[in-house]
């Protein structure tokens, strides 16, 4: 939106107050000011008076009804062709002309037909204050007709040009409603703009209620539009301060207003998570940014806490998904002791995510509104990102399993547990150095999800690889898939070393004795490679489920297991009030950043203050050392 500039707004109050000063001669009544159309005259000011005393009391006395019966004038008729015809060849004849034709709009009807014949006789004559409100007038006729693009129109290029407040008044509130009439709601925005930059100090109030009704009939679509165009033009100018400023502050406030009231009282989760994401942050301490974060956070119902209870995001987008949630959730209920044993308990609820277009951030805010003070999610790049953009929003805290693309870590309630992105391929690539072919994870070789056998060979190229001598195959796909390739790897004798990453590695254990391996861990994770993790840090788990955990059961467990260490000591509280929800779930951000637990995936104890889980990985070579990698 182009700015309005202060200085006609200043030149136009002090003519008015030097013109009201000199009232001693009964002047005030008419104030003409700079203009700024084309035309030799068009920039010279101009004040017309009356010509005789008796002209100008009658003319004073018309003006002073013309401000105070701005909403209706038709009743100004009689007065005003009395004036004309006792004083038709007054300096201020063409401007009670005018008033005459205004006060016949306001009439509507017949009084249109004559409206329009005076209009146009005024248009024709010389530039000047007189004929551009003329044209104003014309442009209510025609909206009034039916015709608002016409009257956009006529009245765009007097922006400007009229600097009585009354007739400011009038050219901001047709381009208004015109511009509301003809859909053209940007145009609408920069009318009302311009009214407020221009209204003078005493008459601001009255200003800002007229432009609040205009503002209140555009539509929500084009209201959140228009704030969003306000709010990224407030950022890139932060410092500025002028009366245009001003005007697209109370503005914008006035829209976000309205899209608040909007918001919750149709208990619409998306409009809150969208306002809040552009809110200033001084709204979002405000009571109603809480309210807003508490319907955002709860996608529709309000977010709310039930006691101490911990949300697992269950993906079911395809097979892979719904094992890894699967994995997750085994791995929260072991941490969480559940069903649950002895001592003071912390709950589980588990929500979907089936991959549809917002699912992933519905699912968020429907953890929030069962009472989780803790959300877990992400299983792979598009659902963290999916939870994570609800989180930052909404206030709740979130830990991600799988580190999503972009600075998820921008918001201070977003944790990510996962390996840090690229980091696999970065630590077995360093150990098992060039002409490697990776299988699985981002820009692999070899998708390992979707390979399937050709012509009744193998699933995987392992023929191909042996002929090249590929030197080592890279597994950073699921286990099942490290397990068939690895199956056909031995099959063909393929002579390359293995790699596999968190997620493979457990496969490793059921390589044979004579391949060549090189198995990423971390942490005590996994019990079955090679170089150090203790059996006892899974015995409760082999002891249960008969097999050591995987890379998902196990992120799930610590996941868990720091939510619960943060939460545990929460008393066992129903919360629905927005701002004691919104405290909730600060308190639990902050119990999570300094929580502590043993841990499975890392040697460390929790994440120290940060939003991320510090974890060193190793490379554990078959016959070799372990090789460090931070």
């Amino acid at each position: 939106m182009t700015p309005v500039s202060p200085a006609p707004a200043r030149r136009a109050r002090a003519a008015w107050a030097r013109a009201r000063a000199a009232a001693l001669s009964l002047a005030a009544v008419a104030l003409g000011g700079p203009a700024c159309g084309p035309g030799p005259d068009a920039h010279a000011p101009r004040v017309e008076v009356a010509g005789t005393r008796e002209a100008q009391r009658a003319f004073r006395e018309l003006r002073a009804r013309w401000a105070r019966e701005r909403d209706d004038r038709s009743g100004m008729q009689p007065a005003l062709r009395a004036f004309l015809s006792a004083h038709p060849e007054d300096g201020r004849a063409r401007l009670a002309r005018v008033m005459l034709a205004w006060s016949l709009v306001d009439q509507g009807g017949s009084g249109l037909v004559e409206a329009r014949a005076i209009v146009r006789e005024v248009g024709a004559g010389r530039p000047g204050r007189e004929r551009d409100l003329a044209r104003v007038a014309e442009a209510a006729i025609a909206r009034r007709r039916g015709d608002a693009d016409g009257a956009v129109e006529l009245l765009l290029p007097l922006r400007g040009r009229l600097f009585d407040p009354d007739e400011l008044a009038l050219h901001a509130e047709e381009l208004a409603e015109a511009a509301l009439a003809a859909r053209r709601y940007q145009t609408a925005v920069l009318a009302l703009r311009d009214w407020l930059a221009l209204a003078p100090l005493e008459e601001r109030a009255a200003v800002r209620a007229a432009t609040g009704a205009l503002a209140g009939r555009i539509p929500l679509a084009a209201a959140e539009r228009a704030l969003a165009d306000l709010d990224a033009e407030a950022r890139q100018d932060p410092g500025r301060r002028d009366a245009a400023t001003t005007a697209r502050e109370w503005l914008r406030e006035a829209l976000r207003e309205r899209l608040v009231d909007a918001a919750l009282a149709g208990s619409d989760g998306e409009l809150a998570r969208r306002l809040l994401d552009q809110a200033p942050a001084a709204f979002r301490r405000s009571e109603r940014g809480a309210r807003l974060a508490a319907l955002a956070a709860g996608g529709g119902r309000q977010a709310r806490v039930e006691g101490r209870v911990v949300g697992v995001v269950v993906a079911t987008r395809d097979a892979l998904t719904r094992a890894r949630s699967s994995a997750i959730v085994s791995g929260a209920l072991h941490a969480l002791g559940l069903p649950r044993g002895a001592g003071r308990g912390v709950d589980l609820v588990t929500v979907e995510d089936a991959g549809g277009p917002g699912d992933g951030e519905r699912a968020v805010a429907a953890a929030a509104s069962e009472g989780a003070l803790i959300v877990i999610a992400g299983v792979d790049d598009a659902t963290s990102a999916a939870a994570g953009r609800r989180a930052a929003v909404a206030g709740v805290p979130l830990v991600l399993l799988a580190s999503p693309a972009g600075d998820a870590l921008a918001s201070p309630f977003v944790f990510e547990a996962g390996a840090a992105p690229g980091e696999e391929r970065r630590a077995l690539g360093a150990a098992l150095g060039e002409g490697r072919t990776v299988v699985g994870g981002p820009g692999a070789d070899v998708d390992c999800e979707r390979a399937r056998p050709v012509g009744g060979g193998t699933r995987f190229p392992v023929g191909a690889w042996r002929a090249a001598r590929v030197p080592a195959v890279l597994l950073l796909g699921s286990a099942g898939c490290a397990r068939e390739l690895l199956r056909e790897a031995e099959q063909a004798r393929l002579q390359a070393t293995l790699g596999f990453g968190l997620e493979a590695a457990v496969a490793a254990a059921g390589a044979a004795p004579a391949s060549r391996l090189a198995v990423l861990t971390s942490g005590s994770y996994p019990e079955g490679g090679e170089g150090g993790a203790p059996p006892a840090a899974h015995a409760a788990w082999v002891a249960r489920a008969g097999s050591p955990p995987g890379w998902w059961e196990a992120l799930g467990r610590d996941a868990a297991a720091l939510a619960r260490a943060a939460i545990v000591s929460f008393p066992e509280e129903r919360a629905e009030d927005a701002l004691r929800v919104s405290a909730l779930h600060e308190r639990a951000r902050r119990a999570l950043a300094s929580a502590e637990a043993p841990l499975w995936t890392t040697d460390a104890r929790g994440f120290g203050g940060a939003q991320r889980l510090p974890r060193v990985l190793r490379v554990v070579e078959r016959g070799g050392e372990p090789r460090r990698r931070r």
